[in-house]
C-alpha cells in the first residue's frame, strides 16, 4: 500500500482495477519502496507478493487496486469504511466512495454522506451504480428463471389472458429484485429507518443542501 501511495502521479480506477492485464502490467512495472527479500535488491510488487508466497507457502496475489486524486476545494469528498477488521487498516470488507458537490462549504456533511454511502455498500454489496449497467445475460436469466417457476404453478385451466398478465407481472418483479439485490442507486439506504432509495437519499440531501451530490467514483473491495 505504502508504494502505491508513493508513486506520483499514479491514478488506478475502477474500470482498471477489474482489468487483469491492466493489473498485472501494473505489479509488474512498480517497485516495491523497500525491497521484501535483502538479497534480491530492487523488487517489483509481483517479485514482492512471489518472494511471500516462497516463504509462507500460500498463493497471495493482487486482486484488485484502486487510487485516485480529489479536491477539497471544488467540493470534492472521498470517504472510506473498512468492515471485519482484522487489524488496524487490514479487513475483509471495505468501500470507497468519492462525492462531487460543486462547492466546498459543503465538503463536511457530504463527507458524512460519503461515509454512510461507504458503510451501506459494505452492507448490501451491490455490483452496478445504474440500472443500465446490468448485463443482459443477467436479466436474461432471471426473466427465464421467474417464467419457468410461474408456469409451474400456473392452473391448467387458467384463460391464456391471464396467463400473460401473470407472466408480465412476473417478469417485472423479478428484475425489480435483481435491480434491488444489484444496483446501488436503486438499494434502499441500510442505515436508514424509512424505505428510501440511495438516488432519493442524495437528492434529498442535496436539496437540504442546495446543491447536486453526485458519485464520481465508487469500489467496493471483497475477500471471499
Amino acid at each position: 500500500m505504502n508504494t502505491l501511495h508513493n508513486t506520483e502521479g499514479l491514478t488506478v480506477t475502477q474500470n482498471q482495477s477489474d482489468d487483469a492485464e491492466h493489473l498485472d502490467k501494473l505489479v509488474k512495472e512498480i517497485k516495491l519502496l523497500q525491497s521484501l527479500d535483502a538479497d534480491a535488491g530492487e523488487q517489483t510488487i509481483d517479485d514482492g507478493v512471489k518472494f511471500v508466497n516462497s516463504k509462507t507457502q500460500e498463493n497471495c496475489q493482487v486482486s484488485r487496486v484502486f487510487k485516485t486524486r480529489w479536491d477539497e476545494s471544488k467540493g470534492e469528498v472521498l470517504q472510506t469504511y473498512l468492515h471485519n477488521k482484522v487489524q488496524p487498516g487490514v479487513g475483509k470488507i471495505g468501500s470507497i466512495f468519492l462525492l462531487d458537490c460543486g462547492n466546498s462549504a459543503h465538503v463536511g456533511p457530504v463527507a458524512s454522506i460519503a461515509s454512510t454511502l461507504a458503510m451501506h455498500t459494505a452492507a448490501m454489496k451491490p455490483s452496478y451504480a445504474e440500472k443500465s449497467e446490468l448485463p443482459e445475460d443477467a436479466i436474461k436469466q432471471v426473466l427465464e428463471e421467474a417464467r419457468e417457476q410461474a408456469i409451474l404453478s400456473m392452473k391448467e385451466d387458467m384463460p391464456e389472458n391471464a396467463k400473460e398478465k401473470m407472466l408480465t407481472g412476473v417478469a417485472r418483479k423479478a428484475v425489480k429484485k435483481l435491480e434491488k439485490r444489484d444496483v446501488l442507486m436503486e438499494q434502499d439506504l441500510a442505515t436508514s429507518d424509512k424505505n428510501i432509495t440511495i438516488r432519493d437519499y442524495l437528492k434529498e440531501e442535496g436539496d437540504k443542501l442546495g446543491c447536486d451530490i453526485n458519485i464520481k467514483q465508487w469500489v467496493l473491495f471483497a475477500i471471499k
